[in-house]
């Protein structure tokens, strides 16, 4: 688990990437461990992101849905067992896809992760606790490191809350 800010910060109900605590979707305990953290509920499900072409592949979108770059659709998970932390109790997600002209820097992670796991998605939420700010400062992330013990990743420092 990993949290990430960089640039400016998303505005909405949504992590988008650029303040998103980052899993692996596929650990059957992570789900938990989010929840944990973010001290939530544990029955609330979390959301994927996913590269873009790879959205077919793993799960049923709702008929003409060929990309959900804002969280805006419900798909259902194709292996829902393979995924668990992503994966809603009715078997579906709020799936977030990610291309490299949207979004290079989440791309690329999505692209390495893919290349060293075989798993092209993420396990995304927002990275904030409820209460408490957003990530918004180099500050703020490592408060958030020392608070929760999850590291924040900020490879673009210069423009965190510009």
């Amino acid at each position: 688990m990993v949290g990430v800010a960089n640039n400016r910060a998303e505005f909405g109900p949504r992590a988008l990437g650029n303040r998103s605590l980052l899993a692996d979707p596929r650990g059957k305990d992570m789900q938990d461990l989010v929840n944990t953290v973010k001290q939530r509920q544990a029955f609330r499900p979390f959301a994927p992101v996913i590269k873009e072409e790879c959205l077919h592949e793993y799960f049923d979108m709702p008929e003409g849905v060929t990309s959900s770059p804002f969280m805006q659709f419900v798909g259902r998970t194709k292996d829902p067992a393979s995924f668990p932390a992503i994966t809603h109790i009715d078997g579906t997600a709020r799936v977030q896809t990610v291309t490299r002209s949207q979004h290079p820097g989440l791309y690329k992670l999505l692209d390495k992760w893919h290349e060293a796991t075989g798993c092209p998605m993420l396990l995304n939420t927002s990275l904030n606790i409820k209460g408490e700010p957003m990530v918004d400062t180099e500050a703020d992330a490592t408060r958030w490191t020392e608070k929760y013990g999850v590291e924040v990743v900020t490879n673009e420092p210069s423009s965190l809350g510009e």
